[in-house]
């Protein structure tokens, strides 16, 4: 590992045991909406069947699976929730970095992308709530860092990745959709850009396009 990720890892680690620290920010209840999302994964856990109150329009079905997951193993009370929050929190902010670098920004730039992000108050706010909000940029910024890095001889695999990390955001958000349409846009885009003596064959296009023709399908089931 290079020496700025190991920086990143302990300014993002560090930047929320110091929220922490001094904001004690965990509460054995909810915050906003949360509610609604953690008695949905208390009663998945328990039941092992997907119920929403009544008072909601999203449905974030992977957030409610993490949530059970996390419970299973930590408890499912409030603050122990927004600490699975958090966890992702912290993942999302190192996933910035990884796509800026990948993206071709320098460490230092890289590690202003994710620290913004990570000190924006909204999102420093709902890191320690059992929200969608969070859980859904995690997700995103997956999708789009595994399409990044898809070149080379594992570019199908990581294109793969892609799509699932895109169905992953739209089981949280509905907008985690856009993710999978504008890969595949993308990859149209960029090919038709190329000489025809170096654009895929059709083949090759069917084989790249493929994960997520299925991603848009598992969507739309879930849906």
């Amino acid at each position: 590992m290079r020496r700025g990720g190991v920086v990143a890892i302990g300014a993002v680690a560090g930047w929320y045991a110091f929220a922490l620290a001094i904001l004690h920010p965990l509460a054995n209840g909810p915050v906003a909406d949360s509610w609604l999302y953690g008695e949905a994964a208390r009663w998945f856990r328990a039941t092992g069947e997907f119920r929403f109150p009544g008072y909601t329009e999203a449905m974030p079905l992977a957030q409610v699976v993490y949530g059970a997951a996390w419970g299973s193993i930590f408890g499912g009370g409030p603050a122990s929730l927004d600490v699975a929050c958090m966890m992702l929190a912290v993942i999302g902010g190192l996933l910035m970095y990884a796509l800026a670098i990948r993206c071709g920004a320098r460490e230092w730039q890289a590690l202003a992308a994710a620290g913004l992000m990570v000190c924006n108050p909204c999102y420093l706010f709902l890191s320690f709530s059992f929200m969608s909000e969070v859980p859904f940029i995690a997700a995103l910024l997956a999708c789009h860092l595994a399409f990044a890095n898809a070149e080379g001889e594992n570019e199908i695999q990581w294109l793969w990745l892609s799509a699932i990390f895109g169905v992953v955001a739209f089981s949280v958000r509905p907008f985690g959709g856009a993710a999978i349409l504008g890969a595949a846009g993308a990859i149209l885009l960029y090919d038709a850009m190329l000489p025809p003596a170096r654009q895929a064959s059709r083949a090759k296009m069917a084989s790249m396009l493929t994960p997520f023709a299925i991603a848009f399908v598992a969507c739309a089931l879930i849906w």
